[in-house]
């Protein structure tokens, strides 16, 4: 099952609308339109905020019907290694981006 199916299935669980989830992630309601519509797919910072919302796995998000997982998670420790990761690499780029401001 394709992310977008996912995403569509929780959020009709949780009585939401798109622009309601869209707030919560604090992204637009067209990006998380283009989510459910798998024309693009969420960075890990946005699955891992998805996957809070729902209290659900990442692995639940990102596994496939038949089983096959992409293995970017493994567990609640690799998890939180992910997300430190993540946080890091996003104050690297604003690093990056106002040093070419700066040029």
């Amino acid at each position: 099952m394709k992310i977008g199916k996912k995403l569509r299935e929780f959020r009709y669980k949780n009585n939401n609308s798109q622009q309601e989830v869209a707030e919560l992630l604090n992204i637009s309601q067209s990006t998380y339109c283009d989510w459910e519509s798998d024309r693009t797919f969420p960075k890990f910072e946005n699955l891992s905020k998805i996957a809070k919302l729902y209290n659900i796995d990442i692995n639940d998000l990102i596994s496939s019907e038949k089983g096959n997982n992409i293995n970017l998670v493994t567990g609640s420790e690799t998890t939180e290694v992910l997300l430190k990761v993540s946080e890091k690499l996003d104050k690297l780029v604003e690093v990056v981006e106002k040093l070419i401001e700066k040029k």
